[in-house]
């Protein structure tokens, strides 16, 4: 491992991302929360207390509004985000899903048992509601024209708006990170923009995948739908 990190750092001039691995123009700013030590004097200890956890939940919501608030994420998750994470957690998901699509890297570090999974999971949550709600704005428009006249125009719409459904195809270096992440959304779920869980659709593609995570394989689905789909139109 010392080795191939040792030699990644020696080709790093012959990396065509290079510019968005060392860019400091992605760096989120960072919210200041009143602490403690900062107060006036005069404030009691319990003043100073509620001043820091408002401060906290006004920063939580900054956070989130960057990434597009209520009206792209849904006021239930928007809640949940604001409830289940810390600033730490809220500004790496915010940074990662920022640039969504425009490029640009996030590292999220810290030791064992900090939230890195949980926070992975949230972040492909909210790129997931944000995708989605793009997806249905599009079927939405078309259904709203759609008329005899422009039916031919419709049906080109349709087939465009299906490509924006959100596809997120996430990778790991090892068959035991795919299968921790897949088994934390299986478990945990999605939250949606009303708060409610539900499980995103999951395929699990390569091999080394453990028993848990065999349901969501690709070659078990393949398998499932020709032992179902006995009717040859729905087998297509």
């Amino acid at each position: 491992t010392s080795l191939r990190e040792f030699t990644a750092l020696c080709r790093m001039d012959s990396i065509p991302l290079l510019n968005y691995i060392l860019a400091d123009n992605m760096t989120p700013k960072k919210e200041t929360i009143p602490s403690k030590g900062e107060a006036s004097s005069s404030h009691s200890d319990d003043f100073d207390m509620i001043d820091s956890a408002a401060g906290e939940k006004r920063a939580k919501m900054n956070i989130i509004s960057s990434m597009g608030g209520a009206s792209a994420l849904g006021k239930g998750f928007s809640d949940y985000a604001s409830r289940k994470f810390n600033l730490s957690q809220l500004r790496a998901i915010s940074a990662a899903a920022h640039e969504y699509g425009e490029g640009g890297f996030t590292l999220i570090k810290g030791p064992p048992g900090t939230g890195k999974t949980t926070t992975l999971c949230a972040l492909l949550n909210a790129l997931h509601i944000r995708q989605m709600n793009h997806y249905f704005h599009e079927v939405k428009k078309l259904a709203e024209s759609y008329d005899a006249v422009v039916g031919k125009r419709a049906a080109l719409s349709l087939s465009s708006a299906s490509k924006k459904r959100p596809r997120i195809l996430v990778c790991a270096p090892s068959n035991a990170a795919v299968d921790n992440i897949i088994l934390k959304i299986m478990e945990d779920g999605f939250i949606d923009g009303n708060g409610c869980r539900y499980n995103p659709s999951i395929v699990r593609i390569g091999r080394g995948q453990s028993a848990s995570v065999k349901d969501v394989c690709l070659e078990v689905k393949v398998e499932s739908y020709i032992t179902l789909a006995m009717d040859v139109t729905k087998l297509e």
